[in-house]
């Protein structure tokens, strides 16, 4: 039989298909055409992107259409032009049944160097994560990354998942490590849970700021409380965080130039307390009274 007999693109007299109007009928002929063209290959990308018709339904969240493409044999292990797979981007949507239906018929929980766990992570999908564990995601080479990404987004329930899975709470990274991540944005709630589970204080990104250097100096929304931020920073010290320690980013301010620019008197006393150099300059040779001073926070002149 002949392609044209098996597949027919005008229904015969009589036909079922004879018998609905033309606007349908080219929707059924178009949607059959398409599915024989999905038989023929069906790990063919849909786009320059090489997205398969599988990673599509996935983006789409169709579960149906996900395990027809199963059915018909695709491949779950493709990745894209970007690296990603099916199952990457089924945990980047936070589709748990997606995630499960995929692993249960092969998908590789350790492809793409750690980035699937690390998307599991910024969608706080603790559950999400769990499966993974359970089928095998190696907690060595992608957990640390996952760690410090759900520490900087505030996801504390996922944050305490990893730590009692055994993530290494100092895994370093770009950003220093979960600590730092976690004070770049605030998250006091994190830092506490990270500080006793062991958490280096002492820990700084690539141009030296520490979760300290941070906390003191970085101007978060108004949301954030002014007195969680003192009680940080009296714990960061309680845990031995350094006050002298020299950065390489912007003027190269110390914690305590920090303080007095932005005018937190209690904090100037309690590194003042534990140490802090008041004749310390930055890289351009101003110190902490000088801050103060040019600032208008008589307070903090006077304490220094």
């Amino acid at each position: 039989m002949s392609e044209s007999e098996q597949f027919p693109l005008v229904p015969s007299e009589g036909h079922e298909l004879a018998r609905i109007p033309d606007q349908e009928e080219n929707a059924i002929v178009k949607r059959m055409v398409q599915d024989v063209a999905i038989r023929l290959d069906v790990d063919t990308p849909l786009d320059e992107k090489g997205c398969t018709p599988l990673m599509r339904a996935v983006i789409e969240g169709d579960v149906a259409k996900v395990k027809q493409f199963i059915a018909l044999k695709a491949k779950v292990n493709i990745a894209d032009n970007e690296g990603r797979t099916a199952l990457l981007l089924g945990a980047e949507i936070s589709h748990a049944e997606i995630v499960k239906l995929l692993l249960d018929h092969g998908a590789d929980v350790n492809l793409g160097e750690g980035a699937l766990l690390c998307r599991a992570a910024k969608s706080g999908r603790s559950d999400i994560m769990k499966l993974l564990f359970d089928r095998g995601a190696d907690i060595n080479t992608s957990g640390g990354t996952a760690l410090m990404s759900a520490a900087y987004d505030g996801y504390l329930e996922t944050v305490k998942f990893l730590l009692d899975c055994g993530v290494d709470v100092n895994t370093k990274g770009e950003f220093g490590s979960a600590l730092v991540e976690a004070s770049r944005r605030g998250h006091w709630d994190i830092m506490k849970l990270l500080l006793a589970a062991g958490a280096d204080v002492h820990a700084a990104d690539s141009e030296g700021r520490t979760a300290l250097w941070w906390v003191i100096g970085f101007r978060y929304p108004e949301e954030y409380n002014k007195t969680t931020r003192t009680e940080i920073v009296r714990l960061l010290l309680a845990h031995g965080a350094e006050v002298n320690f020299v950065i390489t980013y912007g003027n190269g301010n110390t914690p305590l130039i920090q303080a007095a620019d932005r005018g937190h008197l209690d904090i100037v006393e309690m590194l003042v307390a534990s140490g802090a150099n008041i004749g310390s300059q930055n890289l351009r040779g101003h110190s902490a009274l000088m801050f103060a001073s040019g600032t208008g926070h008589l307070d903090i002149v006077k304490s220094l």
